[in-house]
């Protein structure tokens, strides 16, 4: 793994990606989120990545928490510091969520032979 590097300057389109993305978001849900094409979101997701050293989705969620809480990364890998990053993995939603509301997933629904979609709030 190649080391990351989560306190690099990022532009504020690609932190709220990266917010998006540590929260589980979806390439599509954000790209319909922010109004904008899923090729745009794929690429500041690749600029995000090639940045902070990152491989994976995992991998930015770690750089998101540090970045949020100001942690340095090699916290988050020691074992004693395990349940630490679970109670910050699962406190994400709670912290993230009510004050993010810019991100409003959609989901769609098989209703018989017809499509309906519809907006969750």
């Amino acid at each position: 793994m190649k080391e990351l590097k989560p306190f690099v300057c990022l532009t504020k389109r690609q932190q709220e990606i990266l917010e998006a993305v540590a929260c589980g978001y979806s390439v599509k849900e954000i790209a319909i989120a922010m109004h904008i094409s899923h090729a745009t979101v794929s690429s500041h997701i690749n600029n995000i990545k090639e940045v902070t050293g990152a491989q994976k989705a995992t991998e930015l969620s770690i750089v998101w928490l540090c970045r949020h809480f100001d942690l340095p990364v090699k916290v988050l890998f020691k074992k004693r510091f395990t349940p630490l990053v679970l109670f910050l993995a699962l406190s994400i939603t709670q912290i993230v969520m009510p004050e993010s509301d810019k991100l409003k997933p959609t989901r769609s629904l098989r209703i018989r032979s017809r499509r309906k979609t519809e907006t969750i709030y």
